[in-house]
């Protein structure tokens, strides 16, 4: 019987033939690139790869839709726009080829019907299914010729490549649209996965962020969350959808309350990269970061507010990211005018541009890690700036690259010489306390006696009694021993005191490091209470 619907499945891949004609094309199309590639170079190779990439992508959903000259020529009409747009550079390259891929997954996935949740379960477990099946059988195809190339005779290993056109680039888009097609049935291990699995590790990410939300909604300096939003957007939205179509009391907890945690940190995330675009402009990374953010908000309301219109996420989810390819508005256009526009700006400031750049050696270390930041991202996003002349950087402005944090810091360490004994006297202290110190330690504490406690915070050790402020040591008196990159410390000069009237510390630093702006210390703390 099982035997029956594994044939079965196999078998649905000429009905997606039948049913998907211009993808069907297309595939061969693309797999004939492949193979031309893999036997010898192809001029453009990525650029064509990804156009014919999302023509597969337009094909599906014009195939889906109606079979029909106009929407085939929406499909080709979409494709050679998509062509025009599509950059050199292959990180631009890579990025607009997913954000339109993802676009038309979505319409694939959408269908213009309200039971979106039901399509998008039914989707994945497609692609799991699919995922499953196609690296069964690469990997038995690659076992059969490893067996053949060293049992029987030589096999020349472009073959490999050969496999892989063929198993990827045919049979797995195939049979995922077979899979497609089929009605949908229950997955009992998938529901079991994501309801006691997927779900809770899902609510677990969403603690630490809130947690890092709390720690330091006072300090719109830190920004580590920024790279994380978009995926943990993704994330949250896809969990979402597939819990949609489970019913227990822990995915109707997560549908009630996910989509106002989601709103919570978008919305203070969205606050901090707006803030940063004071410091440090627009890049493509954080146009995105703002852009999903915002795509968020509006999802977040929806699900809490509109349930039954969750289908709205796909046009609200696909206009946004066609907006964020289509010049002059992408992503790209935007980063590359502000990202010029802060280094022509400070050069002019400097007087290094009056038309033509000016070398300068003579300014700032920050305007020359400035100066640096700006050039080495335009470089690196392959755009064109016509007024930079096309010379190494230090002819260009006059110094050499320096990086902040990198390059032009130092990694200090220092150690208390183990081999002088360690004697002090604690006659006069109260307590004593060994503290593993550093700025990344959250809010740790030590609990001493008579409501007392030595608090280790993001720069200071604090003592407090009765949650009043005794005494506060600063980590950065820690930069006063780093004398060279490597230094031994005697006892003495090991020995930090801090006092006031009402108490003192004295820190034995056993060892500590410092890179840049980071602190990290093992340290005996003596604590002497005057009160």
């Amino acid at each position: 019987m099982r035997f029956n619907r594994i044939f079965q499945q196999f078998a649905g891949i000429t009905d997606a033939i039948k049913a998907f004609p211009l993808v069907t094309g297309l595939l061969l199309v693309l797999f004939i690139l492949n193979v031309a590639e893999i036997s010898g170079t192809v001029t453009n190779y990525d650029q064509w790869l990804a156009t014919l990439v999302v023509a597969v992508f337009a094909a599906s959903v014009a195939d889906l839709f109606a079979k029909r000259v106009l929407t085939y020529s929406i499909a080709i009409i979409f494709t050679g726009l998509f062509f025009l747009i599509s950059n050199a550079n292959d990180l631009i390259l890579a990025i607009q080829t997913g954000i339109v891929v993802s676009t038309l997954m979505m319409g694939f996935i959408w269908l213009g019907k309200d039971n979106f949740s039901a399509r998008f379960f039914q989707i994945f477990k497609s692609i799991l299914i699919t995922a499953f099946f196609s690296i069964v059988i690469f990997v038995g195809l690659m076992l059969v010729y490893a067996a053949i190339n060293y049992l029987l005779f030589p096999v020349n290993s472009t073959i490999i490549g050969y496999i892989a056109a063929t198993v990827f680039g045919l049979f797995t888009p195939l049979f995922f649209l077979s899979l497609t097609m089929k009605k949908a049935e229950s997955a009992h291990i998938l529901e079991v996965l994501i309801s006691y699995v997927i779900v809770p590790l899902t609510m677990v990410y969403a603690v630490i962020l809130v947690i890092y939300i709390a720690l330091h909604f006072t300090d719109w300096s830190e920004n580590l969350l920024e790279p994380l939003l978009v995926s943990f957007v993704t994330t949250v939205l896809i969990v979402y959808f597939l819990s949609y179509q489970i019913n227990n009391v822990l995915t109707k907890w997560f549908r009630l309350i996910f989509p106002k945690v989601l709103l919570v940190i978008v919305l203070y995330q969205l606050v901090v990269s707006i803030m940063k675009i004071g410091e440090t402009g627009i890049t493509h990374g954080r146009y995105f970061v703002i852009l999903f953010g915002l795509f968020a908000i509006i999802i977040a309301l929806i699900l809490t507010f509109m349930q039954k219109k969750q289908w709205l996420v796909a046009p609200i989810f696909i206009g946004f990211s066609l907006l964020s390819v289509i010049p002059p508005v992408d992503a790209f256009t935007i980063s590359k005018n502000n990202q010029e526009n802060l280094l022509q700006e400070r050069l002019q400031s400097l007087n290094m541009y009056d038309g033509e750049v000016q070398p300068n050696p003579d300014i700032s270390n920050e305007d020359k890690q400035f100066i640096t930041e700006k050039f080495d991202y335009l470089k690196r996003m392959g755009y064109d700036i016509a007024w930079l002349p096309d010379q190494p950087f230090d002819k260009i402005f006059g110094f050499s690259q320096q990086y902040k944090d990198y390059t032009n810091e130092v990694y200090y360490t220092t150690n208390l010489d183990w081999d002088e004994p360690v004697i002090t006297d604690i006659d006069q202290y109260d307590y004593f306390v060994q503290v593993s110190a550093s700025q990344n330690s959250m809010h740790r504490r030590f609990e001493l006696a008579n409501n007392m406690q030595l608090r280790l915070q993001k720069d200071q050790l604090v003592l407090e009694k009765d949650e009043q402020e005794l005494l506060a040591w600063p980590l950065e008196e820690l930069d006063t021993l780093f004398t060279s990159d490597y230094s031994e410390l005697t006892l003495e000069e090991a020995t930090l005191i801090a006092e006031n009237d009402r108490a003192k510390l004295k820190i034995i630093v056993q060892n500590a490091q410092s890179y840049g702006n980071q602190r990290y210390a093992e340290l005996y703390v003596f604590v002497q209470v005057k009160e």
